[in-house]
């Protein structure tokens, strides 16, 4: 389930009903016929979920410590991403952020801690935690001097750009495997990168927040509902009928509005199943700020 904390901004509202109904039916594949789906950022639950305020304030700090790195390497051609679950990555910040000390332990979580340790130094270039601990925290140029959580517009906007960096990776990495376009990969590429405002691995909060997919009206969403329909059409699998058929041309009628949203319903419904299907858990989807 999505977390309820007030620091989450609002997912879509035809992608939340898609989840809400998939999980009603509570049908997982086997995990034998799944692929690993970790997340290429940590995923909002790990950071906001936690009961105490302070946990989740310094949560947010961990994140800022090391999100250049994470970015950096995320961004880079040369460079696979690194993915990871939403337990490894909840370890990766409590390393740090300085809630797990550096002790061994042969518990689970204990070995888990140090391979996270690991992949901080290994797979993102940082040094031991110890030593970037005092290191300052920015948000969008500004320091971040308070103690506990960030400002709530602040708490919000990091947390969308970290929905909005999984939503875009997981789209691309799925549809990957469901093409059946024959489209070179540049031209995929290329069609991909229209169902967004920007680049699918570039987010900028500013600039971006509340257009595209997760534009605040649905008529805003029109046009990269399109993209996506295009997008999908390619798919393996039973599509529903508003993919075997043509997007609708814009139209003056009273009813268009509804008609586009019922398409983005289906269109939600059949992405998220399918993700669910190949990954074997649940999707990112596009949120509201």
């Amino acid at each position: 389930m999505a977390p309820t904390s007030p620091l989450m901004p609002k997912a879509v509202a035809a992608w939340a009903k898609a989840l809400s109904v998939l999980a009603s039916r509570n049908s997982v594949p086997p995990r034998d016929n799944v692929i690993d789906g970790g997340f290429v950022v940590p995923p909002p639950r790990c950071i906001v979920s936690p009961a105490q305020e302070h946990i989740v304030a310094t949560l947010f700090k961990s994140w800022l410590r090391v999100r250049d790195a994470v970015l950096s390497r995320l961004r880079s051609p040369q460079a696979q991403p690194v993915k990871l679950s939403n337990k490894c990555w909840r370890s990766l910040l409590d390393v740090s952020g300085g809630l797990h000390t550096g002790a061994k332990s042969t518990t689970r979580s204990g070995t888990r801690h140090g391979e996270m340790r690991d992949v901080l130094e290994h797979s993102f270039g940082m040094d031991k935690a110890s030593s970037f601990m005092d290191a300052p925290i920015y948000w969008a140029g500004e320091l971040i001097t308070s103690v506990g959580l960030p400002d709530a517009e602040i708490a919000k906007a990091i947390v969308w750009e970290l929905c909005e960096f999984n939503f875009r990776h997981e789209l691309e990495a799925l549809d990957g495997i469901l093409d059946g376009s024959g489209m070179t990969w540049t031209d995929r590429h290329a069609l991909l990168n229209q169902c967004w405002v920007g680049l699918g691995n570039k987010v900028d909060v500013v600039t971006e927040a509340n257009k595209g997919l997760g534009a605040t009206c649905v008529m805003d969403r029109l046009p990269f509902l399109q993209i996506l329909h295009k997008v999908m059409r390619t798919w393996q699998g039973v599509k529903p009928v508003e993919l075997l058929d043509q997007f609708p041309e814009e139209s003056s009628a009273h009813n268009h509005r509804g008609h586009v949203e019922r398409i983005e319903f289906n269109l939600a419904m059949f992405y998220c199943e399918s993700f669910l299907n190949v990954y074997g858990r649940a999707a990112s989807i596009p949120h509201h700020l």
